[in-house]
């Protein structure tokens, strides 16, 4: 036998209303489900409370967009501390940006949003996750044409690390179409990427493709 404490339970009264007739069907006394409910609110309040949520959004970040920046503060409302994890090579890309550069557009990109870590990681991020002893990672779906291939890796990371489980978040509308090879390949051509990225990193992609 086993009872369930609803989150959306306000107080007392509510309680006796609703999950008073459960504990009356096997003969418990209203005043001892009341103390169940006193007992089990303060304990979830209190491992709410305390509990250190930590996720970690890996990726090349090269470079850093607004729609990056928008998954974090999003992850933000999930976890105390989101770790973004800065790959520092990847075998289906040869990044433009140097990891030090990458990693450092990325920390001025995120100053003053409370809760964000950036840090690089070289390897399996499964087993980086591991080494930072987080079980939650974060990864962007913008269109449907991202699904196959996070659904594909989510799957192998599983079966590498079945403790460890990919989160699923989607960015605002207005950066759904958004990428860091759009904005080299608009930059590369001189157009104004000033709506995708950060002033800093615009600057910095503008001094890389200068002819």
């Amino acid at each position: 036998m086993s009872f369930y404490v609803h989150d959306h339970i306000s107080g007392p009264a509510e309680f006796t209303e609703t999950a008073g007739p459960r504990f009356e069907k096997y003969n418990i006394s209203l005043d001892t489900a009341k103390c169940f409910y006193y007992n089990a609110t303060r304990t979830r309040a209190t491992v709410m409370k305390t509990k250190h949520l930590k996720g970690i959004f890996p990726g090349t970040f090269d470079p850093v967009t607004y729609g990056h920046i928008d998954l974090i503060q999003r992850a933000l409302v999930i976890f105390d501390e989101v770790i973004v994890a800065v790959a520092e090579q990847n075998s289906e890309k040869k990044p433009l940006f140097s990891i030090r550069q990458r990693l450092d557009l990325l920390r001025q990109a995120t100053h003053g949003i409370r809760g964000v870590t950036v840090e690089s990681f070289n390897g399996l991020v499964v087993d980086y996750a591991r080494k930072k002893n987080i079980h939650a990672m974060i990864r962007g779906i913008r269109m449907l044409s991202d699904f196959e291939y996070e659904f594909q890796m989510a799957l192998t990371n599983r079966k590498l690390a079945g403790d460890i489980e990919t989160i699923f978040l989607m960015p605002h509308e207005s950066y759904s179409y958004l990428s860091s090879r759009l904005i080299k390949e608009v930059a590369a051509l001189h157009g104004d990427i000033s709506a995708f990225a950060p002033a800093l990193v615009v600057k910095a992609l503008y001094e890389k493709f200068k002819s």
